[in-house]
Protein backbone atom coordinates (compact mmCIF):
# COMPACT_ATOMS: atom_id res chain seq x y z
CA UNK A 1 0.00 0.00 0.00
CA UNK A 2 1.68 3.63 -0.99
CA UNK A 3 1.03 5.38 2.70
CA UNK A 4 1.41 9.63 2.46
CA UNK A 5 2.17 10.84 6.11
CA UNK A 6 1.12 14.40 7.12
CA UNK A 7 2.63 15.96 10.01
CA UNK A 8 4.96 18.95 10.84
CA UNK A 9 7.58 20.09 8.18
CA UNK A 10 10.61 18.53 8.35
CA UNK A 11 12.83 21.56 9.68
CA UNK A 12 14.85 21.92 13.11
CA UNK A 13 12.46 20.20 15.31
CA UNK A 14 14.47 16.71 16.88
CA UNK A 15 11.13 15.40 18.33
CA UNK A 16 9.31 16.06 14.97
CA UNK A 17 11.98 14.39 12.91
CA UNK A 18 12.02 11.47 15.15
CA UNK A 19 8.32 10.94 14.63
CA UNK A 20 8.24 10.90 11.72
CA UNK A 21 11.21 8.61 11.25
CA UNK A 22 9.26 5.85 13.63
CA UNK A 23 6.31 6.36 12.23
CA UNK A 24 7.89 5.74 8.58
CA UNK A 25 10.10 2.48 9.82
CA UNK A 26 7.10 0.81 11.26
CA UNK A 27 4.85 1.18 8.51
CA UNK A 28 7.93 0.41 6.18
CA UNK A 29 8.65 -2.66 8.30
CA UNK A 30 4.54 -3.91 7.60
CA UNK A 31 5.50 -3.92 4.03
CA UNK A 32 4.23 -0.61 2.76
CA UNK A 33 5.48 2.43 0.53
CA UNK A 34 5.59 5.45 2.61
CA UNK A 35 6.60 9.18 1.57
CA UNK A 36 6.34 11.64 4.12
CA UNK A 37 4.54 14.76 2.77
CA UNK A 38 6.84 17.85 3.41
CA UNK A 39 5.98 21.86 2.16
CA UNK A 40 8.79 23.12 0.41
CA UNK A 41 10.44 26.04 2.92
CA UNK A 42 11.19 29.80 2.57
CA UNK A 43 10.25 32.24 5.21
CA UNK A 44 8.57 34.60 3.17
CA UNK A 45 5.41 37.02 3.25
CA UNK A 46 3.20 38.39 0.64
CA UNK A 47 4.02 41.51 -1.23
CA UNK A 48 0.91 42.72 -0.08
CA UNK A 49 1.83 42.18 4.00
CA UNK A 50 5.22 43.03 3.78
CA UNK A 51 5.04 47.09 3.86
CA UNK A 52 2.65 46.40 7.04
CA UNK A 53 4.67 43.77 9.01
CA UNK A 54 7.96 46.09 8.53
CA UNK A 55 5.62 48.73 9.97
CA UNK A 56 4.48 47.06 12.58
CA UNK A 57 8.06 46.22 13.77
CA UNK A 58 9.82 49.43 13.37
CA UNK A 59 6.55 50.62 16.00
CA UNK A 60 7.05 47.87 18.09
CA UNK A 61 11.11 48.29 17.92
CA UNK A 62 11.35 51.95 18.33
CA UNK A 63 8.52 53.26 19.73
CA UNK A 64 7.46 50.39 22.36
CA UNK A 65 11.12 49.22 22.72
CA UNK A 66 10.59 45.71 21.88
CA UNK A 67 13.43 43.48 20.62
CA UNK A 68 11.84 42.65 17.65
CA UNK A 69 13.73 42.18 14.12
CA UNK A 70 12.37 44.04 11.02
CA UNK A 71 13.13 42.19 8.35
CA UNK A 72 13.07 38.65 10.34
CA UNK A 73 11.71 36.64 7.15
CA UNK A 74 15.48 38.01 5.72
CA UNK A 75 17.44 37.14 9.06
CA UNK A 76 16.12 33.85 9.01
CA UNK A 77 16.35 32.25 5.40
CA UNK A 78 20.61 33.37 6.36
CA UNK A 79 20.81 31.50 9.33
CA UNK A 80 18.34 28.52 8.40
CA UNK A 81 21.28 26.93 6.39
CA UNK A 82 23.26 26.90 9.26
CA UNK A 83 20.66 25.98 11.67
CA UNK A 84 19.63 23.03 9.66
CA UNK A 85 22.88 21.51 8.59
CA UNK A 86 22.75 18.58 10.72
CA UNK A 87 19.04 17.77 10.77
CA UNK A 88 18.98 18.14 6.86
CA UNK A 89 21.69 15.74 6.89
CA UNK A 90 19.29 13.19 8.11
CA UNK A 91 16.35 14.14 6.09
CA UNK A 92 18.31 13.08 3.23
CA UNK A 93 19.34 9.67 4.50
CA UNK A 94 16.70 8.91 6.76
CA UNK A 95 13.57 10.03 5.68
CA UNK A 96 11.74 9.19 2.47
CA UNK A 97 10.38 12.94 1.93
CA UNK A 98 8.67 14.01 -1.34
CA UNK A 99 7.68 18.09 -1.84
CA UNK A 100 4.22 19.06 -2.22
CA UNK A 101 3.20 22.59 -2.89
CA UNK A 102 -0.29 22.36 -2.90
CA UNK A 103 -2.02 19.49 -0.77
CA UNK A 104 -4.92 20.09 -2.77
CA UNK A 105 -3.62 19.03 -5.82
CA UNK A 106 -2.75 15.72 -4.24
CA UNK A 107 -4.66 13.11 -6.39
CA UNK A 108 -6.17 9.88 -5.17
CA UNK A 109 -4.29 7.65 -7.76
CA UNK A 110 -0.98 9.27 -5.75
CA UNK A 111 -1.33 7.40 -2.24
CA UNK A 112 -3.91 4.62 -1.00
CA UNK A 113 -3.39 6.45 2.56
CA UNK A 114 -2.72 9.06 4.26
CA UNK A 115 -1.63 9.42 7.60
CA UNK A 116 -1.56 12.53 9.96
CA UNK A 117 1.89 11.32 12.14
CA UNK A 118 1.58 14.15 14.70
CA UNK A 119 -0.87 15.40 16.97
CA UNK A 120 0.81 18.92 16.52
CA UNK A 121 -0.97 19.46 12.80
CA UNK A 122 -4.12 19.91 14.35
CA UNK A 123 -2.46 22.94 16.62
CA UNK A 124 -3.74 26.40 14.49
CA UNK A 125 -0.74 27.79 16.43
CA UNK A 126 2.31 24.93 14.53
CA UNK A 127 -0.11 24.84 11.34
CA UNK A 128 -0.68 28.09 9.72
CA UNK A 129 -3.44 26.45 7.22
CA UNK A 130 -4.87 23.75 9.18
CA UNK A 131 -7.74 23.35 6.85
CA UNK A 132 -5.46 21.68 4.52
CA UNK A 133 -5.15 18.84 6.80
CA UNK A 134 -8.44 17.95 6.68
CA UNK A 135 -8.40 18.32 2.72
Amino acid sequence: MRIGIITQPLRTNYGGLLQAYALQTVLEKAGHEVKILDEPFKKRLSLWKFPFAVVKRIILKFIFRRDVTIFYEFKYNQAFPVISQYTALFIQKYIHRTEVKCFARLKSKDFDALIVGSDQVWRPIYNSNIYRSFF
